[in-house]
């Protein structure tokens, strides 16, 4: 577990590799992690795919971070880490993906309305860790994949429904799957500043102009998203 060799995707084979390392015993239960920049020196990559990769395993309870000591392995069950790994494989179709957008499409607009009337001025802040204006982005087309993944994983935890923290925690793989195959085609500095917007109508307590925001910027993704199913109907 030295270096990643495929630069096309090496996102997916740092999580492969991290997942094999847990699974063979290399970092058991109660691990702790190396840090970021010593898995991205170990696989010669950036410190990006890394972060997406333990995102995923911290989403999946497989491991946890503990604040100013690291990230620590929690299970290492294989069964149940397979069980978690199979669901995130499961959606590869566009008609799967499309059909995720359009819950998500219902969803997160009540995500808003329930953090607005429901969440502290310092929980919405926590918000603005994945908030990046596009023209901060060293590499707009990876980074802006982990912002936008975790920017929505946040709306959906504020609300503090567990139901709907777990039906994310599934689906969201599958939309950052998407992300990689049309993320050419999209106005990132449009999306990024969707967050931005979203962001500051959350704060003015502002439900009509949070959720107009959010309708705009998922409903940007779904017509990239059907313009990719009927091109592959065709």
């Amino acid at each position: 577990m030295l270096k990643v060799n495929s630069k096309g995707d090496c996102k997916e084979e740092v999580y492969n590799q991290l997942v094999q390392g847990i699974l063979n015993g290399d970092w058991e239960k109660g691990c702790l992690l190396p840090s970021e920049n010593e898995l991205a020196q170990k696989f010669q990559v950036s410190r990006v795919p890394i972060r997406e990769a333990i995102q995923r395993l911290k989403a999946m309870g497989v491991v946890e971070s503990q604040q100013g000591k690291g990230t620590y392995v929690k299970n290492v069950d294989s069964e149940s880490l397979m069980r978690s790994i199979v669901p995130l494989m499961s959606f590869r179709d566009t008609k799967q993906l499309i059909d995720i957008l359009e819950y998500r499409k219902l969803v997160e607009p009540f995500c808003i309305r329930q953090i607005i009337q429901n969440c502290t001025e310092k929980e919405i802040d926590s918000l603005e860790e994945f908030v990046v204006s596009y023209e901060s982005m060293e590499d707009p087309a990876s980074e802006f994949k982990y912002y936008d993944t975790y920017f929505h994983k946040r709306i959906i935890e504020l609300t503090g429904n567990e139901f709907l923290v777990l039906i994310n925690n599934i689906t969201a793989s599958a939309m950052e799957y998407y992300l990689q195959y049309t993320i050419v085609n999209m106005d990132l500095e449009w999306a990024a500043n969707g967050h931005i917007r979203i962001l500051e109508a959350l704060r003015k307590r502002d439900e009509d102009q949070a959720v107009e925001v959010m309708n705009g910027h998922l409903g940007e993704v779904y017509k990239k998203l059907m313009l990719l199913y009927r091109k592959d109907e065709s």
